[in-house]
């Protein structure tokens, strides 16, 4: 949801955003599950972060629904409600019976001509980037399984797209992707957006309510600001002032993830074979039998490195005038 300030008519940053403005038709499950851990709060200029091992329900739980009425909005009236469906700190099976029946009703009724969109808040595995729920994880491969048998019965092909605000998930983002292509013939891997690197943690603020990475992506922002004004808010600690500096700050520059976290986390894409990191375009990878996991790895660290090298997480963009 965004929040209700409003900056003027100011041009906001034109550059390259891995979220399109209109998504394709399909099913939507939106997921937000609480962290196992109690983690310490790191401190930045702009507020506290917390990693999302210890993600707390009620922020996961905002991203969430603000997703869900996002997505909901972009699917009126084409789309039924039972094809909409909002899970809060599920269980395993209530999340696998949400994937199973609407699975079902995509066959059913629409011969596998819409695929499903899958958000979660959360919390992923180390290394794998599997989602944690509260009594158990669900993989890549899960994911696929569920739907697999109604997708084969009917020999089509269908879409499936991601929206990860957890730890890892770049991890859960590639190895989808490629289990996709690889192992299960009746999916097409549309579009994939994770809130960090496969080897990295993800941070909600306190000060936002929210994931850093799904406010980024909710609030477009619509003007510069003004760096002193901004370094004085920070050094008085004027929280709502620094509010609604961080959502004009998220419509003008390209790494607003990367910023707002002062370097711990990184945003990628996948999109059409392309892998974007924090917006800029790190490797065109096609998916094939010779698909190296590691490999790809190797490209996006080492772009990581350039970017890192090239960027400063200590100064907010200026106002241009």
């Amino acid at each position: 949801m965004s929040l209700p300030f409003d900056f003027g008519n100011s041009e906001p940053y034109t550059g390259v955003r891995p979220i399109p403005v209109h998504r394709r038709r399909c099913a939507n499950i939106v997921v937000a599950s609480s962290g196992p851990e109690e983690p310490d709060l790191i401190t930045t200029n702009y507020g506290k972060i917390r990693s999302r091992n210890g993600a707390l329900l009620k922020h996961t739980q905002r991203d969430a629904e603000s997703i869900f009425r996002l997505w909901k909005k972009q699917e009126e009236p084409h789309l039924p409600v039972e094809l909409q469906v909002l899970l809060i700190d599920p269980d395993i099976n209530q999340f696998e019976n949400a994937i199973r029946n609407i699975s079902k009703k995509i066959r059913d009724s629409y011969q596998n001509e819409i695929g499903i969109d899958l958000f979660f808040a959360g919390h992923g595995e180390q290394e794998t980037g599997n989602l944690i729920l509260k009594d158990g994880k669900v993989t890549p491969i899960q994911f696929l399984e569920l739907q697999s048998e109604d997708i084969m019965s009917n020999d089509e092909t269908r879409t499936i797209g991601i929206f990860l605000d957890s730890c890892y998930s770049g991890a859960f983002l590639l190895h989808l992707a490629i289990e996709s292509y690889e192992n299960f013939n009746g999916f097409k891997f549309d579009n994939g957006l994770a809130s960090c690197l496969p080897d990295e943690k993800c941070y909600e603020m306190d000060i936002l309510q929210q994931g850093v990475f799904t406010y980024s992506h909710l609030n477009t922002g619509n003007s510069y600001i003004d760096k002193q004004r901004f370094n004085q808010n920070i050094l008085d600690g004027n929280h709502e002032e620094m509010i609604r500096d961080l959502q004009g700050m998220v419509g003008m520059i390209s790494s607003p993830t990367a910023f707002i976290t002062e370097g711990k986390q990184f945003s990628m894409s996948l999109w059409k074979h392309v892998i974007m990191v924090e917006g800029d375009f790190a490797t065109v990878e096609m998916l094939d039998e010779k698909t190296d996991y590691d490999e790809i790895m190797d490209r996006i660290t080492q772009f990581k490195q350039k970017k890192s090298l090239s960027s400063s997480w200590e100064d907010p963009p200026t106002d241009s005038t």
